[in-house]
């Protein structure tokens, strides 16, 4: 504490308080927070981005890293339907060497079309008709 000569009071040095303080957001927020997961994509070209930036092979263990993953991050690799097992084991083996261990591939999943049921032929197709007496079931099909 020092004591001002004019008015007397006491006051606490504030400059060394936000120097301290100054150096600490600095330093921590310069670092990089761990991540649970991160998405590697190979595109159907074979372009490798991770988090939709691209990046060569063999930059991909440091662009990792600089995105905040570590040992324990899993990496979730998307792969075109149509990549061979060989694609998927250099990337596997690039992943490792860099100390990723936790390896997940991904493949979209095809479409699937579901219809309802159709009726039966044995079943005649029945609509309602409005008349001006009221309304009434009759069968789709036409007379012969």
């Amino acid at each position: 504490m020092t004591t001002c000569k004019r008015t007397g009071r006491q006051s606490v040095l504030v400059l060394p308080t936000f120097i301290a303080a100054g150096a600490f957001f600095l330093i921590s927020g310069c670092a990089t927070t761990p991540r649970s997961a991160i998405d590697v994509a190979i595109s159907p070209t074979g372009v490798v981005s991770v988090e939709s930036k691209p990046v060569t092979l063999s930059r991909l263990p440091a662009e990792l890293k600089n995105q905040g993953a570590t040992r324990r991050t899993a990496i979730y690799v998307s792969v075109p339907l149509d990549s061979s097992p060989a694609e998927m084991k250099t990337l596997s083996e690039t992943l490792v060497a860099g100390g990723y261990p936790r390896i997940m591939f991904t493949k979209p999943q095809k479409a699937v079309a579901q219809t309802a049921d159709a009726p039966s032929a044995s079943q005649p197709v029945t609509s309602r008709t409005r008349t001006r007496s009221g309304t009434s079931a009759t069968t789709g099909l036409p007379r012969p």
